[in-house]
């Protein structure tokens, strides 16, 4: 169990067994962020990452790693969704071309929704029940609840984008999870996300009536 797991709940077990062992996790974590504190009675400035960093790698792992996963990997991420947090884009860019083909992180969230259908919920809330004080916590990681806590994409910038680039537009190349969240979010009635549904038919349209070799057919 690695130490950002452990800090941000203050209990894990048999951590959360110890009352003084979990008084000084929480010390801990004030100290952490504060970014300074007292230590034998001298202050001490404290190395850490912010929330938005710190939640970037927890994206990272989501939409790179394929090959097993791991509930508290989920847990961690709706902590964040929780309390607000949204990833350091510039970073996350930068993580995902170093290890992986993936998606462009500005649309992270798309990407993270459609990983949810993929996802074998049973097999996630089995793997973090066990560090869970209150075992019923688990029932919360469900692809539902995930798709609840997880945002839109920006649709007035992607039907900006489309007013200018037409089918040159990369989301219209092949079948994309932003497309599906900007038509999700239009049946929702959201304004901005039925604009951008309708700039994408009217060039869909467009491309469907190209002409070939120059001509009009």
């Amino acid at each position: 169990m690695d130490l950002e797991y452990i800090i941000k709940r203050g209990k894990a077990a048999p951590l959360h067994q110890h009352h003084a062992a979990k008084e000084a996790l929480q010390q801990c974590l004030l100290a952490a962020l504060s970014r300074q504190g007292l230590l034998a009675n001298e202050l001490v400035i404290f190395p850490s990452l912010a929330l938005p960093s710190l939640m970037t790698g927890k994206i990272h792992i989501l939409l790179t790693r394929k090959d097993r996963e791991k509930g508290r990997d989920w847990y961690d991420y709706l902590w964040y969704r929780k309390n607000k947090i949204t990833p350091n884009l510039p970073q996350l860019q930068s993580a995902i071309k170093q290890t992986a083909t993936g998606p462009d992180a500005c649309y992270w969230m798309s990407f993270v929704r459609a990983r949810t259908h993929q996802t074998n919920w049973q097999n996630v809330q089995s793997d973090v029940s066990s560090f869970l004080e209150i075992k019923a916590e688990a029932q919360n990681l469900n692809a539902l609840k995930i798709g609840q806590m997880t945002p839109y994409p920006n649709v007035e910038e992607i039907t900006r984008e489309l007013n200018q680039l037409k089918q040159k537009h990369p989301l219209l190349k092949n079948e994309n999870p932003v497309i599906t969240d900007i038509e999700q979010a239009a049946l929702e009635g959201d304004m901005a996300a039925i604009e951008a549904r309708d700039a994408i038919n009217i060039v869909r349209g467009i491309e469907k009536n190209e002409p070939k070799n120059g001509l009009e057919i």
